[in-house]
């Protein structure tokens, strides 16, 4: 199912504010208020859009660690056992199936390396021999960004940047159970996700209130299924010759232009950067490519394309339904 012009211009506008008011919408879409109403209600209704927090876990204390993965086996068995492993374990924020040399990139929020060997550990004795080869890099920081490509009208936010944080700050239970209560109602009102959370609403307005002055509760976004929407997802991993912060500030400043890049992704690892690119038209994406090489080509060693097919599991704030153990 395609998007019409009017749900387009809608998701344009909500995508980094999901908690926006209709009156907003409207007026920044230039709509009435029941035709933007409808067109989000009816997104929603298709599954297209769903909404979460983005939580800065880099002040929590957390690691991004993002590996691409070559499996053995194209038993559909042995997929299902991997992914089962990627969706119920609390440290997996997001996977996404692939096609081309990967099959699967999986997100892991970590305290440090030593978690992450575990995780693959753990993934080893359910899935033994399957994952054959991983591709890592360490997110220094990410950025999304509006998505341009559906509407290009002027907007109140244009992105959303989670990255290293100067001081570490610890959850206690009560942050905890916070968090976990907007992510499973991120868009319900903070009377009832005061409700959810078994805390008076004024307790919890001065809880949320003070994650995000310290710099961990970043907002509320929309995650949106591509696929169904029929626009096509790709990742393009950039290895540098060296990585510099000229080099990071020309990247970022073309990849906030371009209207099909709605992510940046500045890595340490087996590549520098990602470019989150979304399109109607997948030949765009050999325009982009083109461009990075015009405008960086001596600085760059390689740019990778990756085709992404779906999302089994996004979650900003993986950890919602864990203990409140190392926090």
């Amino acid at each position: 199912m395609r998007i019409t012009p009017t749900q387009a211009k809608v998701l344009s506008s909500v995508c980094l504010q999901a908690d926006r008011t209709i009156p907003d919408i409207a007026k920044e879409c230039k709509l009435r208020p029941h035709v933007a109403r409808y067109a989000l209600h009816d997104l929603a209704r298709h599954a297209h859009v769903r909404a979460f927090p983005i939580v800065n876990i880099h002040a929590l204390g957390y690691t991004d660690y993002c590996v691409f993965l070559t499996l053995t086996s194209e038993n559909q068995a042995s997929r299902q056992k991997v992914l089962k492993f990627f969706a119920e374990s609390p440290r997996t924020a997001w996977v996404a199936e692939l096609s081309g040399e990967f099959h699967y990139t999986v997100s892991i929020f970590a305290r440090d390396v030593f978690e992450v060997e575990s995780y693959f550990r753990a993934l080893a004795k359910i899935a033994p021999g399957v994952v054959v080869e991983k591709s890592l890099a360490i997110r220094i920081s990410w950025t999304t960004f509006r998505c341009k490509y559906l509407s290009n009208h002027p907007s109140t936010l244009d992105y959303i940047t989670r990255s290293r944080s100067e001081t570490i700050e610890r959850l206690d239970t009560i942050d905890h159970v916070v968090l976990r209560a907007i992510s499973e109602h991120p868009l319900a009102p903070m009377s009832h996700q005061a409700r959810a959370a078994g805390m008076a609403g004024t307790t919890f307005h001065h809880r949320v209130k003070a994650l995000q002055n310290r710099g961990i509760l970043l907002g509320t976004v929309y995650f949106m299924d591509m696929a169904r929407m029929g626009i096509h997802t790709f990742r393009l991993l950039i290895q540098a010759k060296t990585s510099t912060e000229k080099l990071t500030r020309l990247l970022w400043d073309f990849a906030h232009k371009h209207p099909n890049i709605v992510g940046f992704v500045h890595c340490f690892g087996a590549w520098d950067y990602e470019l989150n690119v979304e399109t109607l038209d997948p030949a765009a994406l050999a325009n982009i490519h083109d461009s990075i090489e015009d405008l960086a080509g001596s600085q760059i060693r390689s740019i990778r394309a990756v085709s992404v097919l779906g999302t089994p599991k996004t979650k900003a704030y993986p950890f919602a339904h864990d203990g409140v153990a190392g926090f």
